[in-house]
């Protein structure tokens, strides 16, 4: 074993550092794991499930199946048959432990399971997104049916900026009515 060579400690094959860098593969992987944070084991032991371990044997597919779910990670959204679906972090990461959990005969070939069981995740995502949005309408709407005139506390009101408003050139007669149905308007409210 020269002082380039080290031996993968799951398979225990000799492998050539200086090789292995030099395609790039890894050093592509290595740089791609921030992406998972903080769910990197669970990526790493799918990886698994393809055949791929965690040594230097087969670097080229690891850095494809790297690049697939750091895609998957990033854009929250992937597609099955056609259809496009949203999940969240936490909701990738649920879909990774349950196929982490399960045995497999063979190693997998493709992300069709797994997609497969992040559709029920999507679509459990989509209804409670969909059951809150609901939930926060009925009761903004509550309050503007009792009188609240105000946004709620987490709503937000944009005021454009005054040097978006061209300024008026108004006569001095339109600028004294102004300021009596200024003052008309001050007194009504109380």
């Amino acid at each position: 074993m020269s002082s380039t060579t080290i031996k993968c400690p799951v398979c225990l094959a000799e492998i050539d550092v200086l090789e292995a860098l030099a395609e790039g593969d890894l050093r592509a992987v290595l740089e791609m794991q921030d992406a998972f944070y903080p769910h990197g084991r669970l990526v790493r032991a799918y990886f698994e499930l393809f055949g791929v371990s965690p040594g230097f044997r087969n670097v080229h597919r690891l850095r494809v199946l790297t690049e697939e779910m750091r895609t998957l990670f990033e854009r929250e959204e992937f597609s099955y048959n056609r259809k496009f679906y949203r999940i969240s972090r936490a909701g990738i990461a649920e879909a990774l432990s349950g196929m982490v959990k399960r045995r497999f005969p063979e190693p997998l070939k493709n992300h069709n399971y797994l997609k497969s069981c992040m559709i029920t995740i999507s679509e459990r995502e989509a209804s409670t997104a969909s059951k809150t949005a609901e939930r926060d309408l009925r009761k903004k709407e509550t309050g503007l049916r009792s009188g609240a005139r105000y946004p709620v506390t987490e709503e937000t009101v944009t005021v454009p900026k005054m040097k978006d408003v061209p300024p008026a050139r108004l006569t001095p007669e339109q600028i004294e009515a102004n300021r009596k149905r200024l003052k008309d308007m001050i007194t009504g409210i109380g």
